[in-house]
């Protein structure tokens, strides 16, 4: 292996330079949290937080919108087991 190669170069070769360089702009700065793609779950975390968030502030519950909410609550409890 050779000074300053990855140990994927060195099993599969250099990359091409047009690969390395689409992998460069994503259209998305990494360092900035908000530009970040998130994952489903992120996702799901957020819509259920700003659910309870309006909620709280309403003071009251639509039906439909609870039960999709305990619904979403089991799933980010059960994902955050799974990763804990």
């Amino acid at each position: 292996m050779l000074h300053g190669s990855t140990v994927a170069e060195a099993l599969y070769g250099p990359p091409d330079r047009q690969r390395k360089i689409s992998l460069l702009f994503t259209g998305r700065h990494f360092w900035n949290r908000k530009c970040r793609k998130k994952t489903w779950w992120q996702q799901e975390f957020a819509v259920f937080k700003c659910e309870a968030t309006a909620n709280s502030v309403t003071g009251h519950v639509c039906v439909n919108s609870n039960k999709i909410s305990e619904i979403r609550k089991k799933k980010a409890l059960l994902l955050l087991n799974e990763i804990g």
